[in-house]
């Protein structure tokens, strides 16, 4: 819906019951931090009880209305590797934020194995304003992965060597719906079914739909956990951090989780105290 009034900011978040603990962290964490109030919604299984602030979509629900299985993969990622996320409703419900919110402007996209330690208001506002992109996110300076290798080298995406993580990125949804990014992307995956195109989920569908056609953030708003601290003379440090990915199969709610001091301390006590107040 072009020229909508809708200028707040939305967040969204998605997940089976599994990553509840996940998704109640990466919003208080949110919620401590912003300047301004914030629109969350959470696509999920169950409500989470603990944010009765967090405006609830049933996953099921909202999985048969918009035919997100028509999005999924059905193929494994690696002979080791079960379906997973390639499969879960949840992993795609960010194609179809824009008829989600249907009179929202602009929103934002996180995963649950995040945390933010930073302000989202100034980022999320600035954030395509002065492009028309669609979509804004860190860039990585590779071609996408879990893209077949011939794909790669057909004409029309041989000189593609930029991707982006698409766990953590804001979209102009006037300019996603104009342009049916929706459609798009469907197309792709309906192809994938047909004949294996890419072996991951949600990633490559996106980052060859919009490919090097995006804005770049800082890397601060997408820094890898496991990439943190890894040298004590080159960034990315942990200070400097504003949104912390545990990206990959090792999550900071399970056993071994690494940097768990900023899962575990997500707000300052004192900012806490006010998070059960809707």
């Amino acid at each position: 819906m072009r020229g909508s009034t809708d200028n707040k900011i939305h967040l969204v978040y998605a997940s089976d019951d599994k990553e509840i603990p996940g998704v109640e962290v990466s919003i208080r964490s949110v919620l401590c931090h912003a300047s301004e109030p914030v629109e969350i919604h959470y696509v999920g299984e169950s409500p989470l009880t603990s944010l009765p602030q967090v405006h609830y979509h049933n996953l099921t629900e909202v999985a048969k209305q918009f035919n997100i299985e028509q999005f999924t993969n059905p193929y494994a990622r690696t002979k080791a590797f079960e379906l997973g996320l390639n499969s879960n409703p949840a992993n795609y419900v960010r194609f179809i934020i824009d008829s989600l919110l249907p009179h929202a402007k602009k929103a934002m996209w996180i995963d649950v194995d995040t945390v933010v330690k930073c302000d989202v208001v100034g980022m999320f506002r600035q954030a395509l304003s002065e492009t028309n992109y669609v979509i804004a996110a860190v860039p990585v300076h590779r071609k996408p992965m879990g893209v077949n290798g011939k794909v790669l080298k057909s004409k029309q995406f041989r000189n593609l060597n930029i991707s982006f993580n698409a766990g953590v990125y804001v979209v102009d949804l006037e300019r996603w719906r104009a342009q049916h990014m929706t459609r798009q992307i469907r197309k792709l995956t309906l192809k994938n079914a047909k004949k294996t195109m890419y072996k991951y989920g949600s990633q490559p569908p996106l980052v060859l739909t919009i490919g090097d056609q995006f804005e770049h953030l800082s890397w601060e708003w997408n820094a890898k956990a496991d990439h943190l601290d890894r040298s004590a003379e080159e960034p990315p440090f942990k200070q400097d951090a504003c949104l912390v990915h545990w990206s990959g199969t090792s999550k900071p709610w399970d056993e071994g989780g690494i940097h768990t001091d900023l899962w575990n301390e997500p707000c300052p006590a004192k900012q806490e105290e006010t998070l059960s107040t809707p």
